[in-house]
């Protein structure tokens, strides 16, 4: 699988989305912003920031979430 979605990252995006979206079996839904946060340090705030200004609901999943300070903060803004 794991070669399968290196190949797909090489693809012209017109063509990585169909890829990308047939090896998860999810649909790609358009977007109309996207930031890519490489690391924690970028991507927590934002996470964050985005969940204390959600008008109605948050979809979260998050593979790994430790019950250290930071693993806190987003326990208790969700």
């Amino acid at each position: 699988m794991i070669e399968q979605i290196q190949a797909a990252a090489c693809l012209p995006l017109s063509h990585r989305v169909p890829k990308m979206s047939a090896l998860a079996r999810a649909p790609a839904h358009p977007v109309a912003d996207v930031k890519i946060l490489r690391d924690g340090e970028a991507a927590f705030p934002a996470m964050l920031d985005l969940i204390a200004n959600a008008q109605r609901l948050v979809l979260f999943e998050n593979l790994i979430f430790a019950g250290d300070a930071t693993g806190r903060r987003f326990a208790d803004a969700l």
